[in-house]
């Protein structure tokens, strides 16, 4: 259990103190844990000043594309304090603060993946969630510029450019291997999962380049299945937080009807990647071209016309056990929720 009976309070000030704090977290040698309050990008700034501190430690260029990181000692409490808090809600079912408060005072301890971006030769972005380009890189841009109006904001941004229903010509290659199942088939991660448990695939069992072209209207890129307040299953709800893969989802150009047709099956459906239009892919590697689509980086808006995601699997301590059987837990918030 760890000693939480005195602990620093800290208020971040500007867009990426977290990131700042966390990193110098890992210079001393009297922290063991790190709890941010926020919603998902306060999270990425920390995950980001957590790994870029081991990375500095060990003498790694964390510049480099082909880095290997490796896990800070520092374990990363999450209290959910954002609009959609999808990534924590992904670990444990919940957004519930006293769940997390309880994570965190006994201990509960899992590793999870994180995907870093490098994109104009550097690391610019590091997520243990996901990223998003064009429809939601949109809606968040749009909603950067309704700031003033308040939390409705996003509503009003996401209905904007539901009715303007653009597309992104775009080049996604990534990397497929045969011996990892895909995002369609599998069991849910939950606490002690088997999926996440299970021996690093041999770096001997290579994988094969693919390539996508075409208007994409949106293209995610996740660790974890996404679910929150807006989808009860998540974007991808076979999504593993520790399997050292990531799941793409490319969702193409439509109708505006087959388009809210789709948004009806994400936000209610289990299987809704067996019904829409979407294609799913699990790879852990993904390179990304679009001179036109804008990101959605953990909340934070991005301009990239090129940029490579890769996963480092189990590379963040998390203070989380994992999410519990439907019968309670996630049975519970699915009933509080819907």
């Amino acid at each position: 259990m760890p000693n939480i009976g005195e602990a620093p309070l800290l208020q971040t000030t500007h867009c990426g103190h977290a990131e700042e704090l966390a990193e110098d977290a890992t210079r001393r040698g009297d922290v063991d844990g790190v709890v941010v309050v926020g919603g998902d990008g306060i999270v990425s700034e920390a995950t980001a000043g957590l790994l870029k501190g081991a990375a500095r430690e060990c003498g790694l260029f964390y510049d480099d594309p082909g880095v290997r990181l490796v896990r800070p000692g520092i374990t990363l409490g999450i209290l959910a304090g954002g609009s959609t808090n999808s990534f924590v809600t992904s670990c444990n079912g919940t957004e519930d603060i006293v769940t997390h408060v309880l994570q965190i005072i006994m201990g509960n301890r899992r590793f999870v993946d994180a995907a870093v971006m490098h994109a104009q030769g550097s690391m610019v972005h590091v997520s243990p969630s996901g990223v998003h380009a064009g429809y939601l890189g949109s809606v968040q841009e749009t909603s950067v510029k309704l700031r003033h109006i308040g939390p409705v904001r996003e509503v009003l941004a996401g209905i904007r450019e539901f009715v303007r229903n653009r597309s992104y010509e775009c080049q996604i290659r990534y990397l497929a291997r045969a011996d990892v199942r895909g995002p369609y088939e599998g069991e849910v991660c939950r606490a002690d999962c088997a999926t996440c448990s299970s021996p690093q695939p041999s770096a001997d069992s290579e994988g094969t380049w693919r390539e996508l072209n075409g208007k994409i209207y949106n293209a995610t890129m996740t660790l974890a299945s996404q679910q929150c307040r807006y989808s009860k299953h998540g974007v991808s709800p076979l999504c593993h937080l520790g399997d050292g893969n990531l799941d793409l989802i490319v969702a193409w150009k439509a109708s505006r009807l087959a388009t809210f047709k789709r948004y009806l099956q994400v936000a209610l459906k289990k299987d809704h990647l067996h019904s829409n239009s979407a294609q799913a892919f699990r790879t852990t590697e993904v390179h990304f071209s679009s001179h036109s689509a804008p990101l959605n980086c953990d909340g934070e808006l991005r301009y990239y016309p090129q940029f490579v995601f890769k996963v480092h699997r189990q590379c963040l301590g998390l203070y989380s056990r994992g999410r519990e059987p439907l019968s309670s837990l996630e049975l519970a918030s699915l009933t509080n929720n819907f």
